[in-house]
């Protein structure tokens, strides 16, 4: 993997700046892609997906999808899914609720919270660029390590 962030931030207004400078910087461009979100519960991971979905154009508002598992948006022809798997017990889930279908839609870029939760088979299915976003808190008031890594 290679690695393409590393900073440490102070608050949600520097999550806010970070977010967009990572679409700026490495999604905006893609045709599709899937940014993979890892850090624990209240690490921040719904908050930088919200803000990276503003700023690639959504204007609906954008609401976390841990009870519907996934949530979609549409900007022009640009379809993008947001994920959250930690409600998700049975990793064979994924197939079961038909999410393959989206994850290998060369359409449709995919956020991924909790992607732990998945089977290799499943984070097989997901076509596009892809990304992991590391959220760590827990190092000082308010602060957090977010690394950026590209997958090779």
């Amino acid at each position: 993997m290679k690695k393409l962030i590393d900073k440490n931030i102070p608050n949600y207004k520097f999550s806010a700046q970070l977010a967009q400078q990572i679409v700026d910087d490495y999604l905006k461009d893609s045709d599709t892609f899937v940014l993979s979100l890892q850090g624990g519960l209240g690490a921040g991971k719904t908050f930088f997906v919200q803000e990276m979905l503003k700023h690639l154009g959504v204007t609906e508002e954008i609401n976390s999808p841990t009870y519907t598992l996934v949530n979609e948006y549409e900007v022009e022809k640009q379809r993008y899914a947001h994920f959250d798997f930690y409600r998700m017990s049975d990793p064979n889930d994924f197939f079961a609720r038909g999410f393959q279908d989206m994850a290998d839609d060369e359409t449709v870029s995919c956020f991924i919270e909790w992607p732990q939760k998945l089977s290799e088979e499943a984070k097989s299915a997901f076509t596009g660029k892809k990304y992991v976003l590391t959220i760590d808190f827990g190092i000082g008031v308010g602060m957090r390590k977010v690394k950026l890594l590209e997958e090779a």
